[in-house]
């Protein structure tokens, strides 16, 4: 096959030999002849002269350079802020007019897949618009994630170039958001920054592909997931890293991005199941697209399972680029009457449904559905979920109707040393959703995952430790270290954000007397003990800040330098090994509040624990 531009000199070639030809039979045949014969060579040329306009314009209109202004407008309106909460913020861009943005992996590690963030459109301008995205897909190797913004967007798309149009020294343009909010007022977000670089060096892999452009530009923290445009207004590059203030900054090219969209991508909008429809079939739908790569027709199945029981698969029939299916997403959802419940004993740990009963405590009588959990040693301790204790000898005892192996049995309930009552539904509804090349091997090509809860379900652990309920983690085959945290609406100082911190970012500092935890630039955690006591596995209350706890527990949360003064709550360390003064392992749920009447930010942390 021909390239336009061998093409365009063939018909170059051409048009003088016509030309040639013209001369020779003007001066070598009679007039009447000759003027058969240029009338034939003008009908000819003018055949060659369509086509020399047809292969040369399209040439001309794809190397036309834009003005670096051109550029910066076209690339605007496309460049995002990505917040990701205590974090910080990164940037990205829209690769779709459907809502898809593309940004840095990192940016987004330590949001599981379907993570909500927030993504800011016309940041800083009266247009500014916030909303929410979630992570559809990740690629910790490429550096680069796809998220799918929520709703109708109407946010421009950028226009994918090539390798082959960057060079050593060729001018980019790239823009961002460097250093956050750091360059707004309080309150505000920035406006988009855009600076113009030129490619240092071209970093190519054992194949001789591009595997990182090299900038020399001081791009900063907050530039990551940027896009990198040529002069043709085209994305050749997305800002991945640099080193601060050395005037070096990597990208990753263009042919990265592509091979990384090359994968259909698979929005999954999951159904909203409120808590009576729990066992009334339910719509799934999933959209399936391609941006690059031969198109590529497809099956998609949809697998569901809850915990203890099978899955079900149900493949999903397409209407245009909607695959969907109805499913009843919880068969069996706990009927009314029966709570469900962590009780426990002497020796062992049992987690299971019993039957709603009345328990009398001293002059008070709760139901168990009421209550968040009963500690029983010499005397009944009974707590609320507002936090209310009582306390008393039990005047109402009896059995416990609780479910084991699928029967139930009868429990005496003094046996039972504490029961913690657990959210009303707590286990999530896994889905998975497959894509499967039609044809051939019906290889798999794509995939995701998600967790459905039932609207306003309690999603775990989380929403005991709100209501200062500590149930005891599960066991895990492999160390965790992660953070896992939410700030209520209205608590000061994570102003109502949930945040997810992977490992990587958890720094340990401290010893069997205070443990300090750093995580990134922003969120310090310092868990102390008592003056003259060590840190150890138990339950700590009635805490005040660190270091003017004295003898009560200390706990103190600090988010940019802001504080409580006198912060209230507790925490619970599951798990606790140091070594020469070195945390080694650390399993630790907490409670922490402003001010008594605050709201709460709570959470669980881990590190290189063996809990869950």
């Amino acid at each position: 096959m021909y390239r336009r531009d061998l093409l365009l000199k063939d018909f170059s070639i051409l048009a003088l030999f016509f030309s040639a030809i013209q001369i020779e039979l003007f001066f070598g045949f009679t007039c009447s002849s000759r003027l058969r014969a240029i009338a034939a060579v003008k009908r000819y040329s003018v055949g060659v002269g369509l086509l020399l306009f047809i292969f040369a314009a399209p040439v001309t209109c794809r190397s036309q350079e834009l003005s670096r202004a051109a550029v910066a407008a076209i690339a605007k309106a496309s460049t995002v802020l990505i917040d990701v909460g205590g974090q910080g913020s990164g940037s990205g861009f829209c690769i779709d007019p459907s809502g898809l943005i593309i940004t840095n992996e990192h940016v987004v590690r330590g949001y599981g897949q379907g993570g909500i963030l927030t993504v800011v459109v016309d940041a800083g301008l009266k247009t500014e618009r916030v909303i929410p995205a979630k992570v559809v897909r990740r690629d910790k190797v490429r550096d680069l994630a796809l998220l799918s913004v929520e709703s109708n967007p109407a946010i421009p798309s950028l226009s994918l170039g090539t390798d082959e149009s960057v060079s050593e020294l060729s001018e980019l343009i790239v823009l961002g958001f460097p250093f956050g909010n750091a360059l707004a007022k309080p309150g505000t977000n920035p406006s988009v920054t855009a600076n113009v670089v030129n490619v240092s060096a071209l970093r190519r892999d054992e194949n001789n592909a591009i595997d990182r452009i090299q900038l020399d530009s001081n791009l900063n923290p907050g530039n990551s997931g940027g896009p990198v445009m040529n002069r043709e207004g085209r994305i050749v590059g997305v800002v991945i890293s640099g080193i601060v203030g050395a005037g070096i900054n990597l990208a990753i090219p263009v042919n990265r991005l592509r091979q990384f969209l090359e994968r259909p991508i698979l929005v999954f909008t999951p159904p909203t199941v409120e808590v009576d429809q729990q066992t009334l079939p339910a719509e799934f739908r999933v959209t399936a697209s391609q941006l690059t790569g031969e198109p590529l027709e497809l099956e998609l199945e949809l697998i569901l399972r809850l915990a203890g029981s099978a899955e079900s698969r149900l493949p999903m029939k397409k209407e245009g680029s909607v695959y969907q299916v109805k499913a009843v997403p919880f068969p069996d959802a706990t009927p009314p009457g029966i709570i469900r419940t962590q009780l426990q004993f002497a020796d062992s740990l049992l987690t299971t449904a019993v039957v709603d009963r009345e328990v009398r405590v001293g002059d008070n009588t709760f139901k168990l559905s009421e209550i968040a959990w009963i500690k029983n040693s010499h005397r009944m301790e009974v707590a609320l979920p507002s936090g209310e204790r009582f306390r008393g000898p039990v005047e109402s005892s009896g059995s416990l109707k609780a479910k084991l192996a699928g029967k139930w049995i009868e429990l005496d309930l003094p046996s039972v040393k504490e029961l913690n009552v657990l959210p009303e539904i707590a286990i999530p509804l896994n889905c998975k959703i497959i894509a499967i090349k039609k044809g051939g091997d019906k290889d798999e090509v794509g995939s995701i995952q998600y967790k459905l809860y039932h609207e306003g379900a309690p999603r775990g652990n989380l929403d005991a430790i709100k209501m200062e309920k500590y149930l005891k983690p599960l066991d895990s085959a492999e160390p965790n270290t992660y953070l896992n945290a939410v700030s209520a609406p209205g608590e000061v100082l994570g102003g109502g954000a949930s945040l997810n911190f992977g490992g990587d970012l958890l720094r340990m500092t401290g010893d069997d007397r205070v443990i300090r935890v750093n995580i990134g630039q922003n969120l310090n955690l310092t868990f102390a003990a008592p003056n003259q006591e060590r840190l150890k596995v138990g339950e700590y209350r009635r805490v005040m800040r660190y270091p003017n706890n004295e003898d009560l527990p200390g706990l103190s949360i600090e988010v940019n330098g802001r504080g409580g003064i006198q912060p209230i709550g507790s925490f619970v360390i599951w798990e606790l090994e140091i070594k020469e003064k070195n945390v080694v392992r650390l399993a630790v749920d907490f409670v922490h509040r402003c001010e008594p009447a605050g709201q709460p930010f709570y959470g669980m942390l881990r590190f290189n624990s063996l809990m869950r």
